[in-house]
């Protein structure tokens, strides 16, 4: 019996964000956290009707809004709303986004808003009366976005392997391909690492090379346990494995997909891949000691998978 992976995991258990909370990590220079970007540009604006400042991309990502006046002609007067827009090209006033008038009594205060609306774009409108004011629009986003990402990622995926090779289990939901020489003398064909969710092909080769697929069919064909550990292809009720003079090598060729998803991977498994992955960057030169290793373990126990048959 052989197997392979035919399609990995695209989808990880844990998140990024989980493995950084889980390990208290991210970036410890504010400035790598936030991006200020000018809306408006400073200077002095002259009269006008309401011109617009430059779309900014605020899609998933914390955003305040700040007006900074500087200074203001006499009677001059300064109105400014956010606006909004899923394109970049059409945008609405978004509610709640008119700031205070600014005037001469005013014209030094620093005014923020926090955009909470759900479009992927904002900008801001404004208008000078009566006479020039001096003044700057900011959109401050933050997206805090650790050095270590990439190198956390790939902590995440070598933890849920590990938790994999404990278990004898699939976390995270993945294609394998199960190989037999040919069809067993029992009525069905253990698969690989549960939870078995279902099976795509059950193909054999013969001798000359040529291909061909069963039917999953419960008249004529197979069908398939997904609710026992391992899953199972069974024959369907009075049929017969196919007859034929099987290819020298992995005649019989069993595509199937298996893996828990985050929505159902245990607490305890989803425990042992998060501290795994804490062990892993705390120990990175050193190792881990057999100590902590045997904890994680412990936190998978009655989970396990002792063999597939």
């Amino acid at each position: 019996m052989e197997h392979y992976l035919y399609s990995a995991v695209q989808t990880e258990v844990i998140s990024l964000a989980e493995a950084k909370m889980a390990i208290k990590i991210d970036s410890d220079n504010f400035g790598d956290n936030i991006t200020v970007t000018a809306t408006v540009s400073g200077g002095y604006k002259s009269i006008t009707a309401t011109a617009t400042g430059t779309g900014i991309d605020v899609y998933g990502k914390k955003t305040l809004v700040s007006l900074c006046p500087v200074s203001l002609s006499a009677s001059a007067t300064l109105d400014v709303k956010i606006q909004e827009s899923l394109d970049n090209v059409t945008y609405t006033d978004w509610s709640g986004g008119s700031f205070t008038q600014v005037t001469t009594a005013n014209a030094t205060t620093i005014q923020e808003k926090e955009y909470t609306g759900d479009y992927s774009y904002i900008r801001a409108a404004y208008t000078v009366a009566t006479a020039q004011a001096d003044f700057a629009i900011q959109v401050i986003t933050s997206e805090p976005d650790s050095v270590e990402d990439d190198h956390i990622t790939d902590l995440i995926t070598a933890a849920r392997e590990y938790a994999e090779g404990v278990l004898n289990k699939a976390i995270g939901e993945q294609k394998w391909i199960l190989m037999l020489n040919d069809f067993p003398w029992k009525d069905y064909i253990e698969l690989p690492y549960p939870p078995l969710a279902s099976v795509s092909s059950v193909a054999y080769i013969n001798a000359s090379g040529t291909s061909a697929t069963m039917s999953a069919s419960e008249s004529n064909g197979y069908i398939v346990d997904t609710e026992s550990e391992p899953g199972k292809v069974f024959l369907a009720y009075a049929n017969t494995w196919p007859s034929f003079t099987a290819y020298p090598y992995n005649a019989v060729r069993i595509l199937y997909t298996c893996g828990y998803t985050a929505a159902t991977v245990r607490k305890r498994v989803k425990d042992a891949i998060l501290k795994m992955i804490g062990l892993l960057h705390n120990h990175r030169v050193t190792g881990i000691p057999k100590e902590d290793l045997q904890a994680v373990d412990n936190l998978m126990q009655g989970v396990r998978i002792i063999n597939h048959g």
